[in-house]
């Protein structure tokens, strides 16, 4: 099978080294930044039409491009850049075409043929539209529904506030619980929102008895009066906060929550009535405040048309969550690294005066890449190491502590005592989910194979150049009992 790869980056991140090395490695280069410059060569149509249309200021003496001229005009005005595009993609795209060997595009097109050949395409060229009665249908919201429920992390849960019992008067608050927009998230073009169930559909649907007010959001200014009326005779108070305000080239420094929702939470904290705050958004986020104000704490992020059936579920206790952050959350925005991944460089960690630290700050993640809670509690045993043919065997004996029935991720990291090369401070190599029941209790193994033990260099060569490791089996990447091993 054939692949065309694009290869791109900013000024000085390494674009002609990668290229470099491809082309040792004897694959075909076609650079588009020397296919550029060759349209625009003195006598080229492309050079003379650039001309017509800029005129003759834009060449030096010797009648080539005088690229800085032509740079000050069309760089500071829109319009004319794009004109200068629409005069030389064309003859950049012609001339890398005319680069590209026939029998690539041959087998190209036999790969795209046999797949169609497969799908059955040839026998039935076009959708048949009668299926869109079933987009969504009850099975296809059951299966987004358990997709959804599966996705749910549950970050805090103190005093076993949840699963809330379904008798309670509930409050709810915030904007994100009502909004079927947030329940798509960004880059959902296609969503069609009006059929997503939010949190308040789902428990009008239920029959819960609540009273729901909008009160704050993102964007949505803090209403202290709606609130007090909202939360005045409830049980407990599900508090729903968003965070949509950035997105593809729009970053943000600060990474906590916007608007008023902080002074919402903080004014509902002073009731001293229980809080379950569900956290609508799709990065890791700075939430100190929160996760303290908070009783008990659900990342939901944008589960899509079944999110408000999905977060009520695990709520109520009809799912027992057991998904695990696949990301690293901190403590503030200015934290970095914080990730459990990254280099171990500069002077060993630890809480000595002369070792790297933060100094206005935790050494550890707000919540580590791989954590997660549930409604059940899971001991783990003593980690246990074997060499074998192929690398090594790691088992550990988990035990279901809980009341309920549970889902456990068991997750391996490991650690390179040396290398020729920085290597993070862990590395996962593995993981498996095991579901036990209440009280019961089993040995999980996994395996690691030499190779998976190695890194690829620059030249794409696996390097196996360490002997000792550190193992860790355990719940997160920020916890657990290790051992070492020596091959």
């Amino acid at each position: 099978m054939t692949y065309f790869l694009g290869l791109t980056g900013g000024i000085a991140s390494g674009k002609t080294t990668v290229s470099t090395y491809l082309k040792e490695m004897g694959y075909p280069i076609i650079d588009a930044d020397k296919v550029s410059r060759k349209v625009v060569e003195p006598h080229t149509e492309g050079l003379k039409e650039i001309s017509h249309f800029f005129g003759n200021d834009i060449l030096q003496s010797d009648g080539s491009l005088n690229r800085k001229a032509l740079g000050n005009i069309v760089f500071n005005d829109d319009e004319k850049l794009i004109a200068l595009n629409n005069l030389t993609h064309p003859k950049i795209k012609e001339n890398i075409l005319k680069k590209v060997e026939e029998k690539y595009v041959d087998e190209a097109v036999r790969n795209i043929l046999r797949l169609k050949f497969k799908v059955g395409l040839f026998e039935k060229p076009y959708a048949d539209v009668t299926k869109k009665e079933c987009l969504l249908c009850d099975e296809h919201r059951g299966i987004a529904r358990d997709a959804a429920r599966k996705s749910i992390v549950l970050l805090k849960n103190d005093n076993k506030l949840l699963p809330l019992s379904k008798k309670l008067k509930i409050a709810v608050v915030g904007s994100a619980a009502s909004d079927k927009e947030q329940m798509y998230g960004c880059w959902s073009f296609t969503g069609e929102w009006e059929n997503a169930v939010t949190l308040v559909d789902a428990l009008k649907k239920e029959g819960y008895d609540y009273q729901y007010g909008k009160v704050c959001g993102e964007k949505l200014p803090f209403d202290k009066e709606e609130m007090m009326k909202t939360v005045k005779d409830s049980d407990v108070i599900i508090a729903t906060i968003e965070h949509l305000n950035s997105g593809e080239a729009e970053s943000l420094a600060d990474i906590t929550i916007q608007g008023q929702q902080l002074e919402m939470l903080s004014e509902l904290k002073k009731l001293e009535k229980p809080i379950v705050t569900v956290l609508f958004n799709g990065r890791p986020l700075a939430i100190p405040e929160i996760v303290e104000m908070s009783d008990a704490l659900v990342e939901a992020w944008h589960l899509g048309s079944e999110a408000g059936n999905a977060v009520a579920d695990v709520l109520f206790g009809d799912y027992n969550p057991s998904a695990r952050l696949t990301m690293t959350f901190p403590h503030k925005s200015g934290e970095c690294p914080i990730y459990y991944n990254h280099p171990n460089t500069g002077r060993p960690a630890g809480d000595y005066f002369w070792t790297n630290k933060y100094m206005d700050t935790s050494q550890k993640p707000l919540f580590p890449f791989g954590y997660g809670l549930g409604y059940s509690e899971f001991e783990y045993g003593d980690l246990e190491l074997e060499k074998t043919q192929e690398g090594f065997k790691a088992t550990v004996e988990i035990k279901n502590i809980g009341e309920y029935d549970g889902t456990e991720t068991v997750q391996l990291y490991i650690h390179r005592r040396k290398a020729t090369r920085v290597r993070p401070v862990r590395e996962l190599k593995g993981y498996k989910k095991v579901t036990l029941k209440s009280g019961e209790s089993r040995k999980v193994s996994l395996c690691v194979n030499r190779e998976d033990l190695g890194y690829y260099d620059t030249r794409m060569k696996n390097i196996m150049d360490a002997r000792a490791f550190d193992v860790w089996m355990a719940h997160d990447s920020g916890c657990g009992s290790w051992a070492r091993i020596s091959l």
